[in-house]
């Protein structure tokens, strides 16, 4: 049967896949560029990679983004190299540096739907698909540049390669093997939590089916491996094993946690539990602002807490169901590539959750965590839906499309609300209650930093005095980036000091701070030295013009510096410093890079 045939024969299946993945593809892409969400974490990506479009590949560092808060413990650079094309081939641009993860991300509509195929009938995979596509999480986190979140697809390539590579009717089971080598080579220099988990899952996987490969297959992966490391291995090197010392004092600091057994795992399962069900519904009132807490599920707790109850009891009976059909169907399934689809997401399950039991410290397991096992809550509810049979009647398939439509309209009820709220976070003070889905609740957007940088460069164009700001560190590197790309030089930092009893008397300072959580304090700290001579809303950001009261402007010199951030960036190793011994690397170049408040601390593992 030649490739037209086979089309023409699943003609349907590929309309209806079509489809699904259109309506995935307008969630992820629409207002993309004036909603992107670029704060501390993107503007230091951004940094790094724009030096090697500037001034030569050289300048690609050696090691990637940080984990573990601060600037210090690090894994590959995968990350930065992906950003790095993408900012070749679509603009030095935030949008440009953004597109890897919005490629990859539409990229998983149809490997999501041809990994489930391996199990599921084209019913229940078009239904998945469907869940998958509108599903809020995946849509948030699709939309803007972060590490964690190319894992979706990541993982899905490397399970899905890896099912292929142990085929028996597998025509290339070396090619997918090596596939599969290589996107996990790439997924555990993302995040710890793919660097701990899935390589667990596969050789776990690869005892259990004794794949028998040649020599020079298993010769190639390692080669492939060692390729994809050695810019670890090298910076290991150079820096005397820096970076390992890093990652040996981050494990000895999650080691001093210690937790009750019984009710660690049971804390463990709730937020296994809510999580998933996130993922499925997008509802993100589970926890709410009420974290999983002891084993009370909600019921000794105020009424805020209580109001959860109802959802929380069927959440969990979703959760245990699906997990017992997984493990009961893995046992009793006997056809070979549907077996190996369940022992790979039974393993998948496993070691994700002893991963999650291992780093639960400090009551809380955030959101983004679970971009490990996105597809898995997807799965699980799969196995459930199996058990309706919708193939079999009129009544089955009925109650199969409610259950995905319901899904399919709770998410995209949600991802309309927030598309609203990004829509007006420049004129309204909006301030979502999504903390579960997203790091930041507040809604700030490119567009509306954009617009309080015009505002700033408003002021300095008529006087032509340097700028000074005081604002929330998510948002300072941002609002730099777009005012130097106004010709705005940086000259230091303004920070709150009542002390302080000079200032320059030719200079122009802002205030930045949340609409919404602007206090009487905040202002005062800087009333003895300074006047408030225009306040302007930009929706949830506020801005204040300031000026130096008479006395207090004494100040005339003024030297150019460049930001925390930028100085901490010299201090990555990069290709460019190899020949350099490191008794020529600058001060910042061996210091800089320790723990500071430029971090939002929120790629911890």
């Amino acid at each position: 049967m030649n490739f037209f045939q086979k089309i023409a024969r699943h003609k349907w299946e590929l309309f209806f896949l079509v489809v699904i993945c259109a309506i995935g593809i307008m969630f992820r892409t629409y207002n993309h560029n004036k909603w992107l969400h670029f704060e501390v974490d993107q503007t230091w990506d951004y940094h790094i990679v724009s030096n090697a479009i500037t001034g030569g590949i050289g300048n690609l560092p050696l090691l990637g983004p940080t984990a573990g808060g601060g600037r210090s413990l690090r894994l590959g650079p995968a990350f930065y190299y992906m950003e790095y094309v993408s900012a070749l081939l679509f603009g030095n641009t935030p949008a440009g540096h953004s597109m890897t993860v919005l490629i990859l991300s539409i990229l998983s509509l149809p490997l999501f739907y041809i990994f489930v195929r391996r199990y599921f009938s084209v019913l229940i995979s078009a239904g998945l698909l469907l869940t998958f596509s509108t599903s809020l999480y995946l849509v948030l986190y699709a939309r803007f540049s972060w590490s964690p979140n190319v894992l979706p697809f990541f993982a899905l390539l490397t399970f899905y390669a890896l099912l292929r590579s142990v085929s028996k009717s597998e025509k290339h089971p070396r090619i997918w093997f090596l596939i599969m080598v290589l996107a996990a080579g790439i997924s555990t220099q993302i995040h710890f939590n793919a660097f701990f988990t899935f390589p667990a899952i596969i050789i776990t996987f690869l005892i259990i089916k004794r794949p028998k490969f040649e020599l020079k297959t298993w010769g190639a992966a390692i080669f492939i491996m060692f390729v994809l490391y050695s810019p670890v291995i090298i910076n290991e090197i150079k820096t005397r094993g820096e970076d390992l010392k890093y990652f040996v004092e981050k494990l000895d600091k999650n080691a001093s946690h210690r937790k009750n057994f019984l009710e660690k795992t049971f804390l463990v399962t709730q937020y296994n539990a809510y999580e998933y069900f996130l993922i499925l519904s997008g509802n993100d009132q589970i926890n709410g602002f009420s974290n999983p807490d002891g084993y009370s599920l909600g019921i000794a707790c105020k009424s805020t807490c209580l109001s959860r109850l109802p959802i929380r009891i069927p959440v969990l009976i979703y959760f245990f169901i699906g997990v017992f059909l997984l493990f009961r169907r893995t046992k009793r399934e006997f056809f070979g590539e549907k077996k190996d689809f369940l022992i790979l997401s039974s393993l998948w399950f496993i070691f994700s959750f002893l991963y999650f039991y291992a780093i639960y410290s400090s009551n809380i397991l955030f959101p983004r965590f679970f971009l490990i096992v996105s597809p898995l809550p997807i799965i699980l509810l799969g196995l459930i839906l199996e058990t309706i049979c919708p193939q079999k009647n009129k009544a089955s398939l009925a109650i199969f499309s409610l259950i995905i439509a319901g899904l399919a309209y709770s998410n995209t009820t949600k991802i309309f609300n927030h598309f609203s709220d990004l829509g007006n976070a420049a004129t309204t003070e909006t301030s979502a209650k999504m903390k579960d889905v997203f790091p930041n609740n507040k809604r700030v957007t490119l567009e509306q930093e954009q617009l309080v940088a015009n505002y700033m460069a408003s002021k300095y164009s008529s006087n032509q005095y340097p700028v000074y700001f005081f604002s929330d560190h998510e948002y300072a590197p941002s609002l730099w980036y777009l005012l130097s790309q106004q010709g705005i030089q940086y000259f230091d930092e303004f920070f709150i000091s009542p002390e302080k009893e000079a200032a320059y008397a030719k200079a122009n300072y802002f205030l930045i701070y949340r609409t919404n959580q602007i206090s009487q304090k905040d202002v005062s700290n800087f009333s003895d030295n300074f006047s408030i001579i225009e306040k302007k809303k930009f929706g949830s950001l506020t801005a204040f013009y300031l000026a130096p009261k008479n006395g207090k402007d004494n100040l005339a010199k003024q030297t150019p510096t460049i930001t925390t951030q930028q100085q901490q960036i010299l201090g990555l190793m990069t290709w460019n410093k190899l020949a350099r011994p490191i008794s020529q690397q600058t001060i910042s170049d061996e210091s800089e890079i320790s723990n500071t408040p430029e971090t939002s601390g929120e790629d911890l593992p």
